[in-house]
């Protein structure tokens, strides 16, 4: 096996994990900011009016759903970007006997399933898989860049 192929598919894979973890952040930011709305608007109605505040906080909730519009944003971004990394390892070409890695890395990539996981489905030994077939399948998707690289 070759290490320079391993990393590099390393390398391209561990984004998505990457951009799950972003994911997530815009996704507590957005429970944050939606539940100051709301305590904002429940408060703002049941305020009598008058005086500048009302402009206050009109002003504060016109910003606030900017963040929520600049973060929705944000969120489809990562989500494309996941997308293609995923569409990469559906459309990886590989032989017979190298369907199994494929497997692999839809099972870990894709489903974000753990080694542990992937011996329950695969019935292959927890040893083999993290020492052979994850490194194949790395390799597998290291070349593939490469080649893509050289075609571009």
């Amino acid at each position: 096996m070759n290490r320079f192929y391993i990393n590099k598919g390393k390398k391209y894979l561990q984004q998505i994990q990457t951009l799950n973890e972003k994911m997530i952040q815009c996704n507590l930011m957005l429970s944050e900011i939606k539940k100051d709305c709301g305590k904002i608007t429940a408060s703002y109605s049941a305020s009598p009016g008058g005086g500048g505040k009302n402009n206050d906080i009109s002003d504060y909730l016109v910003k606030l759903e900017k963040q929520i519009a600049k973060i929705e944003h944000q969120k489809g971004e990562l989500f494309k970007k996941k997308g293609d990394i995923q569409q990469f390892i559906f459309n990886l070409k590989v032989s017979p006997t190298q369907e199994v890695c494929k497997r692999i890395l839809i099972l870990k990539y894709i489903n974000n399933k753990s080694f542990d996981e992937i011996y329950d489905t695969t019935h292959y030994s927890y040893s083999y898989i993290t020492k052979t077939l994850h490194p194949r399948a790395l390799e597998l998707v290291g070349k593939a860049l490469e080649d893509s690289t050289k075609c571009s």
